[in-house]
């Protein structure tokens, strides 16, 4: 194991994580996200043999939906100590490697060979993760798998190369304009449950808009809202103050995501051209990006603009849309 910690250390921090082994319940929202739905539906499809992976920026709640599942699975009559909830990003997890973790757990909470929803929480913090979880998908079907990452650190052709026909991945985007308004308590616009986006197009705008734009029009000063403090639960939940909203969106998204998600797990050196070329885009959103022309502003290569542009898109800091052809 170590030498300066044990197996019971780690035991200890397994049990902090699962408060639901000793009766403990979790206070989770009561609302549940898309991505919620998709993870459930593919981990009770017991004849798809493979794990599920959730993706997505930092703070838009996949922690959360890990921990709706461990504890809707616990109230729906599953044992308790048949979950296992590993948090990768702890300290002392950091030093261990998965199949140590999972020895440790069925000697002292839960028999080997029986069935196991094994939640796996910010794996890119854990060695040779993809090998080991394929192995688990491999060798043992009695572990029901869903495991989180930032998009950031979630490598196509690594995980492709690694576990071929073993994944099936849930992205998890920053919240809809929908899902915004739930987890603020807004009131929801009245429109016809079958009204589809689609249908708008085939509307006549001088007569069939009218009642829908009345119905949109009390939302209006909400949807300036998650326009100014992000598509974030947690930026939901605090609109009487803007500026906090801001602040917690800068500290938590922007800037830990720059200055520490891509030297330490993308490895980019040059954090200082990066940022600028953050800034630089935040300036013309919406606009005709050209990277010879950003390079020029910029002072550097048109290499390096690419580089670091294709480093933000995975962090989900900015996106690009394609012209439409």
């Amino acid at each position: 194991m170590s030498d300066f910690f044990g197996s019971g250390d780690v035991l200890r921090v397994l049990e902090r994580f699962n408060l639901w082994w000793e009766g403990g319940v979790l206070s989770n929202p009561e609302f549940r996200r898309l991505a919620y739905r998709a993870c459930r539906n593919y981990l009770e499809d017991l004849a798809l043999r493979r794990a599920v992976l959730l993706s997505g920026p930092r703070r838009v709640g996949k922690t959360t939906v890990l921990q709706q599942l461990a504890q809707d699975s616990v109230d729906e009559g599953r044992p308790p100590e048949s979950i296992l909830y590993v948090s990768l990003d702890h300290p002392l997890l950091k030093l261990v490697r998965l199949p140590e973790i999972l020895r440790i757990y069925h000697e002292h909470v839960h028999p080997e060979g029986q069935a196991v929803l094994l939640l796996l929480d910010e794996v890119q913090y854990s060695r040779d993760w993809e090998l080991e979880v394929k192995q688990l998908v491999d060798r043992h079907p009695q572990y029901r798998i869903l495991a989180t990452g930032s998009a950031s650190v979630i490598h196509r052709q690594r995980l492709a190369d690694s576990g071929v026909g073993r994944w099936v991945e849930v992205s998890m985007p920053t919240l809809s304009f929908y899902e915004f308004m739930h987890i603020a308590g807004a009131p929801m616009p009245s429109v016809p449950e079958d009204l589809r986006l689609t249908d708008l197009f085939h509307k006549d705008p001088t007569k069939d808009f009218a009642p829908i734009r009345l119905a949109f029009k009390d939302a209006l000063p909400m949807f300036d809202r998650y326009l100014m403090v992000g598509g974030f639960p947690e930026t939901a939940a605090h609109l009487d103050d803007i500026a906090l909203c801001q602040r917690l969106l800068r500290e938590d998204v922007v800037e830990r995501v720059l200055k520490r998600d891509m030297a330490e797990l993308l490895g980019v050196r040059n954090l200082s051209d990066l940022e600028r070329l953050f800034i630089y885009l935040c300036m013309h959103s919406g606009g005709i990006l050209a990277v010879q022309t950003c390079a020029r502003a910029l002072g550097t290569t048109a290499a390096t603009v690419s580089n670091h542009l294709e480093a933000l898109e995975q962090a989900n800091l900015v996106y690009r849309l394609a012209p439409y052809e």
